[in-house]
């Protein structure tokens, strides 16, 4: 009987600790919370210009957005059924900081060394931070540019096939890879002395001198040439990041009835400039906010019509 009752509360436990086990939601919002007391309690944060962030507190914007960025690139999460844990990676290790059971997440003792450590690494001698900040911003501006110009090269060929934009990245891949043009390769050029032996050009072609056949060729390799990579086209350029640009379509109807075409392709500068300086980053996306612009690199517009980069305007 004994024997029986102690399989009987052993398995409700069990039962219980499946059952109440926590998410990784819930993992993952006590270590913010835990990230946000490291951080008002500490100096990590210097603001010199408050005026950079009027309208918002300005402590809970970066202790909200560093927090965020953190779960995002160090937190995860595993589950065993019956309990859970949470881990920080960073560099190459990997360490497990709490523990989850019972509707609970407990962080072990070293959570605040290690956050502390991460924070004071990332954080601090901020002067060098920000040129290299700007140095590689530009950097990946450029070629993010550069590919969102060809992406417009590509969606302009596909309007002029299909008297419309597309906001489908496999459709427009496979119009670049299919769609062919006809195309006349100039093999050969009429020499001088085919013109002192009196052949013109139809002449030299007849001969064989001149091969001016028609072939036909891709859209891409007419557009960007036979190496261009354009799998590749739908992703934003950057290394170590593989997300695709936000792409959209539409046709706008003006009041006399006339149908315009639209397209808009975009990047949130937070996927351009993903692992670099955080602070940065958020200041950098509040400033272009407050302006009314959009925080990232985009081409076109569904609103107006307008085929140009936002770095253009």
């Amino acid at each position: 009987m004994k024997k029986n009752l102690v399989i009987i509360i052993a398995g409700f436990i069990l039962l219980l600790s499946i059952l109440t086990n926590p998410n990784q939601d819930r993992h993952k919002e006590i270590v913010k919370n835990k990230i946000h007391s490291i951080l008002q309690s500490s100096n990590l944060i210097e603001i010199n210009n408050v005026s950079e962030l009027t309208g918002y507190t300005v402590g809970m914007i970066l202790s909200n957005a560093l927090a965020d960025l953190t779960i995002n690139n160090l937190i995860s999460t595993n589950n065993y059924i019956c309990f859970s844990t949470t881990k920080i990676t960073w560099g190459l290790n990997t360490k497990v900081i709490g523990i989850g059971a019972f509707g609970n997440v407990y962080l072990l003792g070293e959570t605040n060394d290690l956050l502390n450590i991460f924070f004071k690494d990332n954080f601090q001698n901020r002067n060098s931070t920000k040129s290299e900040f700007h140095t590689e911003k530009e950097r990946r501006y450029s070629v993010t540019k550069q590919r969102l110009k060809e992406i417009y090269e590509a969606e302009l060929a596909y309007k002029k096939a299909n008297d419309k934009f597309t906001d489908n990245w496999d459709s427009l891949i496979t119009f670049l890879k299919e769609d062919s043009l006809p195309y006349i390769p100039k093999t050969g050029l009429l020499a001088d002395s085919m013109i002192n032996a009196g052949l013109n050009q139809e002449k030299a072609v007849k001969h064989g001198l001149i091969n001016n056949d028609t072939i036909s060729i891709s859209q891409y390799n007419y557009l960007f040439g036979p190496n261009y990579p354009v799998d590749q086209i739908r992703y934003v350029p950057i290394a170590d990041t593989i997300a695709e640009f936000h792409l959209k379509s539409t046709i706008h109807t003006t009041r006399s009835g006339v149908k315009i075409p639209r397209f808009e392709a975009k990047a949130h500068n937070n996927t351009i400039l993903k692992n670099l300086d955080p602070i940065s980053v958020i200041k950098l996306n509040d400033s272009l906010r407050m302006n009314d612009k959009y925080p990232g690199l985009k081409i076109g517009s569904l609103i107006e019509n307008n085929s140009k980069g936002n770095w253009e305007n």
